[in-house]
């Protein structure tokens, strides 16, 4: 009988990938708000739209790294045999503030 390790453990290993692209796109951010923070042509708006994309961006790193360490754990826990894992697979809430800075 297949399990569902291989699928799980999978999907973990694609959210910790777009947790690097997430987090290379977070750095490139950061290097385009510094490069630009003293550029007379460079609207007032800027730093605040970047600065809240910075925010958002790291919150999406921290709930998909946090998901794929679930998935993992529970890939890690099932049985060969395809038995269900023992103990809870939901996640502990997230400890974080979803609402952006306005």
């Amino acid at each position: 009988m297949p399990t569902r390790r291989r699928p799980v453990a999978d999907a973990a290993a694609l959210l910790l990938s777009d947790v690097e692209a997430v987090d290379r796109a977070t750095a490139r951010l950061r290097v385009l708000m510094r490069r630009l923070q003293d550029v007379q042509e460079t609207p007032p708006w800027f730093a605040a739209v970047i600065d809240a994309h910075i925010t958002a961006a790291t919150i999406a790193a921290a709930d998909l790294a946090r998901a794929a360490s679930c998935l993992r754990a529970l890939s890690e826990s099932r049985a060969p045999d395809g038995a269900k894992p023992e103990g809870t697979t939901v996640p502990p809430p997230l400890e974080h503030d979803r609402r952006l800075p306005e």
